[in-house]
């Protein structure tokens, strides 16, 4: 194993930075199940066990290569985005700007992506994994989620959306969010979405749209 790992230094990367945070979390005395829940986050998040200092590698490519790599690495991510699949030329553009602002996020099963009645300035994209959107305003016969942060409106998976209702209609968060299952995301904040849809007029309409639909429902429960 140690010749391997001589041999591939993505996954000697990996090993270094496992130990470090092992290191870590012995000298702040951390509970045993937070350093099982931190072990599972790295075993989730770098499945392939390699780490790789990806901005640096971007950073040295041409604007051009780094967008078709780019392009490339969240092709799996929009085939299973309805909105970003389709053939329409503006939507593919666009697709092809918004895949150099993605960022992966990682959440374990149970763990709050963000709350209900906060200020949001971040929209998620599932790409694998079982979203819950819960609401103090939902159906007193809906399931309630966890004690304090009410019902459950809907469960969303792979290929959904959600937070543009807070990038869109400058509103705070009209819901709240956890991950249902471990759940694999992709982010990209208000500032960033409103430099991809500079030159997407068609786009950002379809996006405010649905950003105020939602709004809606949420205010009929009111």
């Amino acid at each position: 194993s140690v010749i391997v790992l001589s041999m591939d230094r993505a996954g000697r990367m990996y090993s270094e930075k496992v130990e470090e945070v092992n290191e870590y979390m012995r000298s702040k005395q951390l509970s045993p199940m937070l350093r099982e829940q931190v072990r599972e986050y790295y075993t989730i998040a770098f499945q392939d066990r390699k780490l790789f200092d990806e901005a640096s590698i971007m950073k040295e490519l041409s604007p051009a290569l780094r967008m078709r790599i780019l392009e490339e690495n969240r092709k799996d991510l929009f085939n299973r985005v309805p909105f970003l699949r389709s053939v329409d030329k503006e939507r593919k553009d666009f697709s092809a700007m918004l895949s150099t602002q993605l960022s992966p996020l990682c959440c374990l099963e149970k763990e709050s992506i963000f709350e209900e009645g906060t200020t949001g300035h971040e929209m998620f994209f599932i790409y694998s994994g079982l979203v819950e959107l819960h609401s103090t305003f939902a159906p007193s016969d809906t399931p309630v989620v966890e004690a304090g942060v009410g019902g459950l409106l809907t469960v969303i998976g792979p290929g959904s959306f959600f937070g543009e209702v807070a990038c869109f209609l400058t509103q705070r968060r009209t819901a709240g969010a956890r991950a249902k299952t471990v759940a694999i995301l992709y982010v990209i904040t208000s500032e960033d979405l409103a430099d991809c849809l500079e030159d997407f007029p068609t786009t950002e309409a379809h996006l405010r749209r649905v950003a105020g639909t939602r709004l809606n429902r949420i205010e009929d429960m009111k």
